[in-house]
């Protein structure tokens, strides 16, 4: 993880129970890589804001266009979400690729 920008985020599995979870975040509210307890990490998550819909489609598309390039090397998922943020709502990307 040290390598990784630190918009990236860790994808844990728990052991026990298989849940996902999002990355283990220390005080400061940023990953800090490490894996506690029966948590396994198992994918690198990042979030990209868009201005609108159709700029989070393109984004989609792009990645898409970039994971068949690149030897099949596709995303876990790619996610296009609309949300509240920072008291206005926003479109989102959620990147998800497996470890």
């Amino acid at each position: 993880m040290k390598t990784v920008e630190p918009e990236w985020k860790l994808m844990m599995w728990d052991g026990d129970s298989g849940d996902e979870h999002d990355s283990i975040e220390n005080e400061t509210g940023k990953s800090d890589g490490s894996v506690d307890g029966d948590f396994v990490p198992y994918g690198i998550s990042r979030v990209f804001w868009h201005e609108d819909y159709m700029l989070g489609a393109k984004f989609c598309t792009h990645v898409a266009a970039v994971a068949q390039m690149n030897a099949q090397h596709f995303p876990h998922e790619v996610i296009l979400h609309r949300k509240l943020h920072r008291r206005n709502w926003g479109i989102f990307t959620q990147i998800g690729t497996l470890l």
